[in-house]
C-alpha cells in the first residue's frame, strides 16, 4: 500500500486529483485542507466508487505541521494545490527532500517556478523527483509545444490562451493569482528581445474553430514567458493571455489595470476575498463552457511560412480537470515507474500528448488540431 498525500485534497483543483487517483486499491490518500468537515464530505461524495483508501486530516498548513504530516504518513508522492504562489517559499519542497518524498505542485507563479531548480541538487542527492508547474501551464502547453514543434523547421512564434467558463467555479487562491498581476509590468518576448507589458491589457478576441464562442483575451504572467524562449531555440515571441467569459467581467479587470497603473490601487490581490464573492454573483450567467487553444508560427522544411493550431474545448462543467490532470499523470507515474529521473525543476515535457488524452477520455473535452490557413 502506497500514500499519497494531496493538500488542498477538497479544494478547486485537489478534489479531481483525489477523485482519480481513488480508482487505484492499492493507494492510500490522505485529504490534507483545514477545515476537516470539508475533507470528509468530498471523501463521502467519491466512496461509492473510490477504491483507494481516503484518510481526512485537517491541519493548519505551515513548515511545522507540514514536517509531523510527513513523519505520520510517509508518503511517497505529496500533492501541493494550495495557493497562491506568488508570495511563496521553498518550505515544503525542502522538507520533501528531507524526508525523501517525492513532491509535485500546481504553481503558476513566474518567479517561483523559474527559480524551482535551485532545489536541484538537492533532490538528486536525496533521489527524489519535485517538479513545480504542473498543471495548464507549464506542463500542458510544453507538451502540446513539443509534440507540434517536428512540424516546423523554424519555429519563430507561439500565441495561446486559456478561457474558462463562467459557470466554472473559481477558488479565491485562483482570484487572487490572477490579480497579483492585473496592472503589473512584466517582460515578455516579442521579436527577439524582452519587453514590457501590462497585466491584463492588450487584448484581443480569440475564436475557436472546434464549437466554442469566442472570447476576450488579456496578457497574463506565466512561467512560460520565462521558460519557453530558452526550450525552444530560435523562438523570436511568446505570448499568452487568458480571459472571462463574460464582457462585463473581463473589460472590468481591464479597467482594474488601468487603475494600477495610475497607481491609484498598489495592488489588486489584496482584494481577492471580496472580489471573488462579487464574481460568483454572476457565476449564473455565461456557460460551463471553456478552452485552450495553442497558435505555433514558423517555417516548413521548404522554409515556406506555416501555421499550427492545437485547441482543447471542455464542456460539462470538465474544465477544472484540465489544471489537475498532469499531477494525476505524473503521480501514477511516480508511483509505479522507475524512469522519473530525479531531481527538481520546472515540468516540462514530462508526459506525451498521448498519455494526457487517455486520462481526459472519459471526460467532455473536445480536441482538434490543424495547420491554419491564412
Amino acid at each position: 500500500m502506497q500514500t499519497v498525500v494531496v493538500l488542498g485534497g477538497y479544494g478547486q483543483f485537489g478534489r479531481h486529483i483525489v477523485e482519480r487517483l481513488a480508482h487505484d486499491a492499492a493507494l492510500t490518500i490522505v485529504v490534507v485542507g483545514r477545515d476537516e468537515s470539508k475533507a470528509r464530505a468530498w471523501i463521502e461524495t467519491i466512496a461509492s466508487a473510490a477504491k483507494a483508501t481516503l484518510l481526512p486530516h485537517a491541519v493548519a498548513l505551515n513548515p511545522v505541521s507540514f514536517q509531523q504530516l510527513l513523519l505520520q504518513y510517509a508518503p511517497k508522492v505529496c500533492i501541493n494545490t494550495v495557493g497562491p504562489f506568488q508570495a511563496a517559499q521553498y518550505d515544503y519542497p525542502r522538507l520533501c527532500i528531507q524526508h525523501q518524498v517525492h513532491y509535485l505542485d500546481l504553481a503558476d507563479a513566474r518567479d517561483y517556478v523559474d527559480g524551482f531548480s535551485v532545489l536541484d541538487a538537492q533532490a538528486k542527492q536525496a533521489k527524489v523527483c519535485l517538479l513545480t508547474g504542473v498543471s495548464t501551464v507549464p506542463a500542458l502547453s510544453s507538451v502540446v509545444l513539443d509534440t507540434l514543434t517536428p512540424k516546423f523547421s523554424a519555429l519563430a512564434e507561439v500565441d495561446y490562451c486559456i478561457a474558462p467558463g463562467n459557470q466554472t467555479d473559481r477558488g479565491e487562491a485562483t482570484v487572487a493569482a490572477i490579480l497579483s498581476y492585473v496592472g503589473q509590468a512584466f517582460s515578455q518576448w516579442r521579436e527577439g528581445r524582452w519587453r514590457s507589458v501590462f497585466g491584463w491589457q492588450g487584448a484581443v478576441k480569440k475564436r475557436w474553430r472546434s464549437g466554442m464562442t469566442s472570447r476576450w483575451v488579456s496578457y497574463c504572467d506565466i512561467p512560460d514567458l520565462s521558460l519557453f524562449p530558452s526550450r525552444y531555440p530560435g523562438m523570436q515571441t511568446v505570448v499568452f493571455r487568458a480571459g472571462l467569459e463574460l464582457p462585463l467581467l473581463h473589460w472590468g479587470l481591464w479597467l482594474m489595470s488601468w487603475l494600477t497603473r495610475f497607481r491609484v490601487v498598489k495592488n489588486w490581490q489584496v482584494y481577492a476575498p471580496v472580489l471573488t464573492r462579487i464574481s460568483r454573483w454572476f457565476q449564473r450567467f455565461g456557460s460551463d463552457v471553456g478552452g485552450m487553444q495553442v497558435t505555433l508560427s514558423g517555417s516548413d522544411n521548404d522554409g515556406k511560412p506555416i501555421i499550427w493550431c492545437w485547441e482543447l474545448v471542455a464542456a460539462g462543467g470538465d474544465g477544472p480537470n484540465i489544471p489537475a490532470i498532469p499531477a494525476v499523470v505524473l503521480c501514477r507515474k511516480l508511483l509505479t515507474e522507475n524512469q522519473m529521473e530525479s531531481g527538481a525543476g520546472a515540468c516540462l515535457g514530462r508526459f506525451t500528448l498521448a498519455e494526457f488524452y487517455e486520462e481526459v477520455a472519459d471526460l467532455n473535452i473536445r480536441f482538434d488540431c490543424y495547420e491554419y490557413q491564412r
